[in-house]
């Protein structure tokens, strides 16, 4: 006897999909030979999000130095056994410069982007009655989009510039002289700029379309006219009897 060969799992699978095609189907023929039955028919979507942008809240800073210029000269001239001369010569400068500058890109949220579209078809049944169609769309969304709270500083630096001179002269027997010639000086200077780009928020930005199709074969029973459409009572009974 020969063992038939195992199924690989491709084979499985198709094997069940090919299963549950056939009962779907024998359940369909069951129901389309036992009548039409009343369905009633509900959507509901719910899209609920939150978005937050953020470019802001940058710090640029173009000259944050700590600067010091100092200048000490000490000239000192003795003349006692003749003509004595002593001078200095000197500065001191800090140069400081800076710039800032900060440029943000545009900021865009959007706390729920959605298309929904929903379309309901549904017939009435052997009695006439049409299922209930019912649509709820429910969108809530929360964006924030910021590109502010920015700071730029240009020059933020301390500078110090100081100047010591001595002058020492001591002409007993002579002429003496001293000089000194120096100074300090500091020069600052910065800029700072900031240009920021849009913020734009949209909480929802959605789009719903809906089709609802409702169909009746006229048959069904109408409790306020009958077939010869004679009004009837709260009773369901003809009105002239």
């Amino acid at each position: 006897m020969t063992t038939p060969p195992a199924l690989h799992r491709g084979d499985r699978r198709r094997v069940l999909y090919a299963a549950l095609l056939l009962a779907s189907a024998i359940a369909l023929m069951l129901a389309l030979g036992t009548g039409t039955a009343r369905a009633d028919q509900s959507v509901s979507v719910s899209n609920t999000g939150e978005a937050r942008a953020h470019t802001g809240g940058n710090e640029a800073v173009g000259n944050a130095s700590d600067n010091d210029a100092d200048n000490d000269q000490d000239a000192d001239a003795d003349g006692d056994d003749g003509d004595a001369e002593a001078a200095n010569f000197g500065g001191a400068a800090n140069f400081s410069d800076g710039e800032a500058s900060i440029d943000t890109g545009d900021a865009n949220a959007i706390g729920v982007g959605a298309l929904t579209s929903v379309n309901q078809e549904t017939e009435s049944d052997d009695d006439g009655d049409v299922g209930d169609q019912e649509v709820d769309v429910d969108n809530d969304g929360e964006a924030r989009a910021h590109t502010g709270d920015n700071e730029a500083v240009g020059n933020a630096s301390d500078n110090d510039a100081e100047n010591d001179q001595d002058a020492d002269a001591d002409g007993d027997d002579g002429d003496a002289e001293a000089a000194n010639f120096g100074g300090a000086a500091n020069f600052s200077d910065g800029e700072a700029s900031i240009d920021t780009g849009d913020a734009n928020a949209a909480g929802v930005l959605a789009g719903t379309f809906v089709n609802q199709v409702a169909e009746g074969d006229g048959h069904g029973f109408d409790r306020d006219r009958d077939d010869n459409g004679k009004d009837r009572d709260d009773n369901g009974k003809d009105r002239d009897d």
